[in-house]
């Protein structure tokens, strides 16, 4: 019951009402469909709790209907999905090719296959595409047709199947030799040799010369591999550029034109570019097109992944505007807006929830909201009691204590900082070196000590921002000082980019 449980507690809301309507159309499953409903309740695995509901149901048939009710579900999903099942639709087409050749229906069945061939192109499925080009020649002969010419082509367009095929297993071999060295160098040791044998991959012809390749999976293979490449050199503008053409590549090759997904998970990176750029007007214009383009296709789409991913991007950007603008009813604007969203699309998604209440609540302190931040830090933390060692939970803590400070609740401030301390003392927490450097201004605030020479060179702004007010800054003078307007830039290159992306 536990994969059962699991795999329940998965469903996105659009998956759970599919499943639960195909199993109140068979009377068959009104039991199967009893369970599902009663698990659905269930915040934890509790096989005890099930059996005692249905006690005059054996603990054996039970199990046994459980596991049934596992294979069922998997089975719906299966159908649910199958609209975007590109190789289940292919090998479908296929065998109804094969089956109108059997009853001699030729006319047809060339037809059929003519389109399972261009299907298969679009998609670069090689397989699919040998098998339609094998099938045509088998129609030409039983029909009597064949001809030098006609057999030639054939033999051409296999062989040129084959050279896009190898290129992209060639490509791929690379790219999972690329991400076992990129893991190794950042999760477990900066080995420079390892370092250099990934730049000597990334650097190689077939990696940088994206052009020359004929596949499009290629040349996104070969695209992934460079912007690791670029990374582990730490060129964000590289980077960026590698990114750009790849959305590019994106957005224009059939193959990948509704990969919404993959193109909103690039746009993600161009954001994080742009905003370090401190562009805030081009963020702004790159925000725009993205609601403009993706939010029909979200509405309309049953993705819950893809509808996650736009609204993560959308929320945490906005909030990063914000820090800038601090426009008090745009900020309750989006903050109605995530409340909608949140319960509506991604309710089953704790840590993106949970994720955005935190930074809404870093934006409501810094606009000088203390009250709402507050609430937005106790939400966050009720969402997250069985992560309470994470780092986001570690940046909730410290929140407050800058919350209690700005509010002037010495008491309670005194008493969170002793609470840290002491988990601090017997390894509870563990700080980051970001979360160590503005838990000891804390601690020097709590000691009465005048806080003075505290050197902070990372990338948080908000860390500045409180850095600043334990030294006696004022809040709005700290929050003016670093999201000052006169600093924003123009990449009149990304207004271009952005220009020809509308223009498509």
């Amino acid at each position: 019951m536990k994969s059962l449980f699991k795999l329940i507690k998965s469903l996105h809301p659009t998956e759970k009402r599919y499943v639960n309507l195909k199993l109140q159309s068979s009377r068959n499953n009104s039991l199967l469909h009893n369970y599902f409903q009663t698990i659905q309740d269930y915040n934890e695995y509790d096989f005890d709790a099930l059996q005692e509901k249905y006690k005059e149901t054996s603990s054996k048939v039970l199990k046994n209907s459980l596991r049934n009710l596992y294979l069922i579900i998997l089975k719906h999903l299966r159908s649910y999905n199958a609209p975007s099942d590109h190789e289940g639709y292919l090998a479908d087409m296929l065998k109804d090719v094969k089956n109108l050749q059997e009853k001699s229906m030729l006319f047809e069945a060339g037809k059929l296959n003519a389109k399972l061939l261009k299907h298969a192109q679009t998609l670069e499925y090689f397989f699919y595409e040998k098998e339609a080009l094998l099938k045509s020649w088998d129609l030409c002969h039983l029909k009597g047709e064949l001809t030098q010419t006609f057999t030639e082509e054939v033999e051409h367009a296999l062989e040129e199947v084959t050279v896009r095929e190898n290129e992209v297993n060639t490509i791929d071999s690379k790219y999972r030799q690329a991400v076992t060295l990129y893991y190794q160098y950042f999760f477990y040791e900066r080995k420079e040799e390892t370092k250099e044998l990934l730049l000597k991959l990334t650097s190689s012809s077939l990696i940088a010369d994206v052009d020359a390749l004929k596949s499009s999976k290629a040349k996104m293979s070969s695209f992934e591999i460079q912007a690791m490449g670029a990374i582990i050199q730490v060129d964000m503008e590289e980077h960026h550029n590698v990114r750009k053409r790849q959305l590019k590549l994106l957005v224009t090759a059939e193959v990948f034109k509704k990969n919404y997904l993959s193109q909103l998970l690039v746009f993600s990176n161009l954001f994080t570019f742009l905003i370090a750029k401190v562009a805030i007007d081009v963020v702004k214009s790159y925000l725009g097109y993205m609601k403009r383009y993706y939010l029909p296709l979200i509405e309309k789409n049953t993705d819950g992944v893809l509808t996650e991913k736009y609204y993560d991007i959308y929320f945490r950007t906005n909030i990063y505007l914000q820090y800038w603008y601090l426009d008090k009813p745009v900020i309750n604007q989006l903050l109605e807006e995530f409340k909608t969203v949140s319960k509506k699309e991604f309710r089953r998604n704790n840590l993106l929830v949970s994720r955005v209440y935190l930074l809404f609540a870093q934006l409501l302190i810094l606009s000088g909201d203390f009250k709402h931040a507050l609430l937005h830090l106790i939400d966050y933390q009720s969402l997250s009691l069985d992560k309470k060692n994470s780092s986001y939970f570690v940046d909730s803590e410290l929140h407050l204590l800058m919350v209690y400070h700005l509010m002037g609740k010495q008491d309670v401030f005194d008493k969170n900082v002793e609470t840290i301390k002491r988990k601090e003392r017997i390894e509870a927490i563990v700080f980051t070196p970001d979360q160590k450097l503005l838990f000891d201004a804390f601690f020097a605030i709590y000691d009465d000590q005048k806080l003075k020479g505290v050197t902070y060179n990372g990338k948080e702004g908000w860390l500045k921002v409180y850095l600043d007010v334990l030294s006696k800054k004022p809040l709005k003078e700290a929050v003016h000082k670093q999201f000052n307007k006169d600093n924003f830039i123009d990449l009149p290159e990304e207004r271009k980019f952005l220009q020809w992306l509308d223009q498509l």
